[in-house]
């Protein structure tokens, strides 16, 4: 995500459209295979970019961590749905 986000700063955006820009990249990279998931990622790439854009100048290690923390439990949420879904199936 770093590479898109300097691409965009380059473009000379504001950094309020920042994480817009790169929240579409992605999504439309997600889309390329199913295009109904580059709308599911869409709002979560927008949080990450966010928060890459947030705690970049304070600590480039601290944007990678809180990136990735956000990351792990967003993909916790669907994980945990998709085991109740195959529980429900199940009983």
């Amino acid at each position: 995500m770093f590479p898109v986000l300097g691409l965009l700063k380059r473009l000379k955006l504001r950094t309020t459209w920042l994480p817009v820009g790169s929240a579409i990249f992605w999504a439309l990279l997600h889309a390329a295979k199913f295009p109904s998931q580059g709308l599911m990622v869409a709002w979560p790439f927008y949080i990450f970019s966010a928060a890459i854009i947030r705690w970049d100048p304070v600590s480039r290690n601290f944007a990678y961590l809180s990136t990735a923390l956000i990351h792990s439990l967003f993909n916790l949420g669907i994980v945990s749905c998709e085991i109740l879904f195959w529980f429900r199936l199940d009983g």
